[in-house]
C-alpha cells in the first residue's frame, strides 16, 4: 500500500514538473554566403605633388588577411613635413608613429623698399647767458635798453656787463636705411599642363558617354561624346586659347530610331440601367 501511495505522488510531481516546464525556442538557420574571402588582400597608392599651389602628399596602405599596414605624409601650413606609420590587426588594434620632418626651403624674393626717413631728433636752444657783474649792490630803479644803463647807488656805480649769447645748435636730421622687406612668393609654373580623360558605358541603364581633355602650351584640347535619347551619337571637338578663344565642332552619327506611341486601348463602360419596380394598384 505505500509504495503505490510513492508512485501516485511521484506520478503528480511528474505531471506538474512537465506543466511548468519552460519552452526554448529555436533558432532559425542562417544561410551561409558561400562568397567569402578567408584571405582578403588589396593595395595602393598615390602621390600628389602640385608646384602651383604647394599641395604635397602621399599615401600607401596594403591588406594582407587581417593585418593592414600602411603610411601617409603631407606638408603642414608651417613647412613641416608630418608622416605618419600605423598598423592594424584584431590583436593588437590600431597603432601608429607619427615623424615631424624638418623644414620645407621655400622661396623668399626680396622687395626693395625706399630708405625710411625717421623724425629728426628735437632742435636744442641753448639760452642765452647773460651775467652782470657788480661790485657792489645797486640801489634805486633800474632801466633796459639796447644801451648800457647805469643805476642810482649810494656807492660808485659799476656797469652792467653783456656776455654774449651761445650760438644756436640745430640737430640734423637722421636718415636711417630701412632693412628690405622679406616678402613670401608662392612658386609659378609659367607653362602649366595637364591631361585627363575619362568613359562610361552601361548596358543597364544605356548611358553612353566619354570625355578627354589636356592642356600643353597655353592651348586646351578636348572633346567628348554622349547618346542622344533617339540613339544618335553627338560629339564635340573643341580648342581654347588666349588668342582664338573658345572654339567647337559639334559632330553627329548614327540614325535616329523613333519608337511608335504606345496605344492603350479604352473600353467604355456600359450605362447602368434600373429596372423599375412593379407596381401593384389595388
Amino acid at each position: 500500500m505505500k509504495f503505490a501511495a510513492i508512485i501516485v505522488s511521484l506520478g503528480v510531481a511528474v505531471a506538474m514538473f512537465g506543466a511548468h516546464a519552460a519552452v526554448v525556442p529555436v533558432a532559425p538557420a542562417v544561410a551561409v554566403s558561400t562568397n567569402y574571402d578567408p584571405l582578403p588582400q588589396y593595395t595602393y597608392a598615390y602621390n600628389v605633388q602640385d608646384a602651383l599651389t604647394g599641395d604635397s602628399k602621399s599615401q600607401q596602405e596594403t591588406r594582407d588577411g587581417d593585418i593592414v599596414r600602411g603610411s601617409y605624409s603631407l606638408v603642414e601650413p608651417d613647412g613641416t613635413l608630418r608622416t605618419v606609420i600605423y598598423t592594424a590587426d584584431p590583436v593588437n588594434g590600431f597603432n601608429a608613429v607619427v615623424q615631424r620632418g624638418p623644414l620645407v626651403p621655400k622661396a623668399v624674393v626680396p622687395v626693395a623698399a625706399g630708405p625710411a626717413v625717421l623724425a629728426p631728433a628735437p632742435v636744442l636752444f641753448v639760452a642765452s647767458l647773460v651775467a652782470a657783474a657788480v661790485a657792489s649792490p645797486v640801489y634805486g630803479p633800474l632801466s633796459y635798453g639796447p644801451a648800457l644803463s647805469y643805476g642810482y647807488a649810494a656807492k660808485a656805480i659799476q656797469p652792467l656787463h653783456t656776455v654774449a649769447a651761445a650760438p644756436v645748435l640745430h640737430a640734423a636730421p637722421a636718415v636711417v636705411a630701412a632693412a628690405p622687406i622679406l616678402k613670401h612668393v608662392e612658386p609659378y609654373d609659367p607653362n602649366p599642363h595637364y591631361s585627363f580623360s575619362y568613359g562610361v558605358s552601361d548596358p543597364h541603364t544605356g548611358d553612353s558617354k566619354h570625355a578627354e581633355e589636356t592642356l600643353s602650351n597655353g592651348v586646351v584640347h578636348g572633346s567628348y561624346s554622349l547618346t542622344e535619347p533617339d540613339g544618335t551619337i553627338r560629339k564635340v571637338t573643341y580648342t581654347a586659347d588666349k588668342i582664338h578663344g573658345f572654339n567647337a565642332v559639334v559632330e553627329k552619327s548614327g540614325h535616329a530610331i523613333h519608337t511608335a506611341p504606345v496605344l492603350k486601348k479604352v473600353v467604355a463602360a456600359a450605362p447602368l440601367v434600373h429596372a423599375a419596380l412593379p407596381y401593384y394598384h389595388h
